[in-house]
């Protein structure tokens, strides 16, 4: 677990990194960035609870007052059927702030993409090699104005992300899996 966390911190940093090399580049008052942590839970699913952690950066321009596009990666956590699954997603989306004029801002956010597979250990020790597949999170949002240029956002949304295994009994023997995480979704951060 130490080494998980390890590499989202990493994740973060160069995320911020490279978001701050880029927004440099651009025009500084059409664009923004945001950086989140988040939560994630899904009931029963084939007699089995999923939830896990995830993290992202997404760097966006906002094209008039209420349309704004953006493109972003993460890093995420899931724990399904015993296993840990490791995500390493890079989403596209489309945020429309219907009203743009109060000052406290409710947002509908579509994003997509795809979310790569990393090696994934279950309960018993066994070793897999996942991959990944399409990723879809729908959310309703609101940006929370705490100053002149940073503030705070919230989300609620769902997350659908296909992932699949192959687990190797010996050299001929092997098990695919292939399944959908569908999980709740809270995503809480600072937007700049």
């Amino acid at each position: 677990m130490r080494n998980q966390l390890k590499k989202l911190l990493l994740m973060l940093t160069l995320c911020c990194l490279a978001g701050q090399f880029l927004h440099a580049q651009v025009d500084f008052k059409k664009t923004y960035q945001m950086i989140y942590a988040q939560p994630q839970i899904s009931g029963k699913t084939a007699g089995f609870v999923s939830m896990g952690f995830g993290a992202g950066y997404t760097l966006g321009r906002q094209w008039n007052t209420q349309l704004g596009t953006g493109i972003g990666i993460g890093y995420e956590l899931a724990v399904t059927r015993g296993q840990f699954w490791q995500v390493a997603p890079i989403m596209a989306s489309v945020r429309w702030m219907p009203f743009h004029r109060s000052k406290n801002q409710w947002y509908l956010l579509a994003e997509s993409g795809y979310g790569w597979g990393n090696q994934l250990i279950n309960a018993n020790g066994s070793n897999f090699k996942s991959h990944g597949g399409f990723r879809f999170h729908p959310a309703i949002g609101m940006i929370w104005n705490t100053g002149k240029t940073k503030k705070w956002f919230t989300e609620f949304g769902y997350l659908r992300q296909d992932i699949g295994s192959i687990q190797r009994f010996d050299n001929s023997n092997s098990y695919r899996l292939n399944q959908t995480l569908n999980c709740w979704v809270i995503r809480t951060g600072i937007a700049f």
